[in-house]
């Protein structure tokens, strides 16, 4: 019977393997160089605009699991305004991933962005034409799945999500934010503020 692996091409560690397996153990050495390598920064906390937690109410992160990548959990929500957002944590890598796509507010015309926890936040320019995919690995090789749209639950406005150490806020006026919390000393928190007045990331 052949086995399968579900690689999420949103995870930032499992977006490195996307290409032949001949390539495959080559980016992992990409990767573990630029973990081993990076310099160890200051830590710091949110930014002063990130919303108070405190002020949103909690929802049950396991209404919202859903199909991630090999060696990855996470859920998946969609805002009021359509936006869609994956959170995730891979084991292997202990790597936490915050990112959203769609008609990004206040982005500059971007429609994605994606945070995790050992790098800068980026954004993105994704084919919104296109729909959401992951990787299923078998025997045979590889091929793209098509993630559910189904999978994104609507997160009211006034709610929190939390997974792993990430926790997501939908606000009223397309607010939008996710933090990741740093999970080891001396390293910082990532993440961004989606809002139309003008986004942000850290």
């Amino acid at each position: 019977m052949a086995s399968h692996i579900r690689l999420n091409k949103e995870n930032w560690i499992d977006g490195l393997i996307n290409s032949d397996n001949a390539d495959m153990k080559m980016r992992w050495a990409v990767l573990a160089a630029i973990v081993t390598l990076a310099p160890v920064p200051t830590a710091a906390a949110a930014p002063p605009n990130f919303p108070d937690l405190n002020g949103f109410q909690a929802v049950n992160a396991d209404d919202y699991s859903a199909e991630h990548g090999y060696a990855t959990e996470g859920v998946r929500f969609a805002t009021p305004d359509g936006v869609h957002c994956s959170l995730s944590h891979n084991t292997r890598g202990s790597e936490s991933v915050a990112s959203c796509r769609g008609e990004l507010p206040g982005a500059g015309g971007a429609t994605g962005i994606l945070a995790t926890s050992y790098v800068p936040t980026v954004w993105q320019q994704v084919d919104l034409s296109q729909p959401e995919m992951y990787l299923e690995m078998e025997d045979h090789g590889l091929r793209d799945v098509p993630v559910d749209p189904a999978s994104f639950r609507v997160l009211p406005a006034g709610s929190k999500i939390s997974y792993a150490n990430i926790t997501c806020v939908v606000g009223d006026n397309q607010l939008t934010a996710c933090i990741i919390t740093s999970s080891s000393p001396g390293l910082v928190d990532h993440g961004f503020v989606l809002q139309p007045g003008g986004s942000s990331t850290f």
